[in-house]
């Protein structure tokens, strides 16, 4: 690894969130695979659909996934939770009129 490139941090804190682990190694690969390696990076972060911390982990090759699509993607496990008639993903991006 160049002194440039630096593996995403295990921990990420924004000033306006709470902290979010992140691994940079996929839990299929040994401690000693190249740290710059990952998969998935997810954000919770809903005042911005791309921030800098997912801009850098897109840019180093990962899947990220903004905050909004985080969420529809939760709320119907949470709708089932709790006892509510729940509804798809695909059903709330329909309907969100999310503008960023």
């Amino acid at each position: 690894m160049s002194r440039t490139e630096r593996p995403l941090p295990r921990v990420y804190r924004s000033e306006k969130s709470s902290i979010t682990s992140v691994s940079t190694r996929s839990p299929h690969t040994s401690p000693r695979a190249s740290s710059h390696r990952c998969g998935f990076v997810g954000g919770v972060v809903m005042k911005t659909e791309m921030t800098a911390f997912l801009q850098a982990a897109k840019d180093r090759g990962c899947h990220v996934q903004v905050g909004a699509g985080m969420l529809y993607e939760q709320i119907p496990a949470y709708l089932e939770f709790f006892g509510f008639p729940t509804t798809t993903a695909e059903n709330l991006r329909t309907l969100a009129k999310l503008q960023y």
